[in-house]
């Protein structure tokens, strides 16, 4: 299972403040994903769509313009074509949260300590150390 961290100030930050609930949503939804598949700030179009289940298309297409706008959401381009959007960076994401580098790292290290630790008894090897 995966965190992000999240200003406990997101509520009333000076970006959020003429904004409504539909925006914080968007931006924990956003922050969430990319913690969850370790994208590193990114968000794929096509699930940057996802989230807009309760919106309709213009006014959902609104706040993505507004993110834009505050510097919340960096458009990204194709490689092939300057004109087709494949997906937003969320600004600041890894200054707040751990990049996929670092969680493998923190996940091998896990894993190595959990083999050199002492290994787990079988329930007749527990028994013998319970017996009177």
């Amino acid at each position: 299972m995966s965190y992000a961290n999240i200003d406990d100030n997101i509520y009333d930050h000076p970006k959020f403040a003429n904004f409504g609930l539909a925006h914080l949503g968007l931006m924990l939804a956003s922050i969430a994903y990319c913690s969850r598949h370790h994208t590193d700030g990114y968000i794929p179009i096509g699930i940057l769509q996802t989230f807009r289940r309760q919106n309709s298309k213009q006014s959902f297409k609104k706040l993505v313009e507004n993110f834009i706008t505050i510097g919340v959401f960096t458009p990204k381009f194709s490689s092939t074509s300057e004109q087709l959007l494949v997906g937003f960076w969320l600004t600041n994401y890894l200054d707040w949260n751990d990049s996929k580098e670092v969680i493998e790292r923190n996940i091998e290290r896990l894993q190595k300590k959990r083999s050199l630790s002492t290994p787990l008894l079988s329930t007749t090897q527990r028994s013998l150390y319970y017996l009177p």
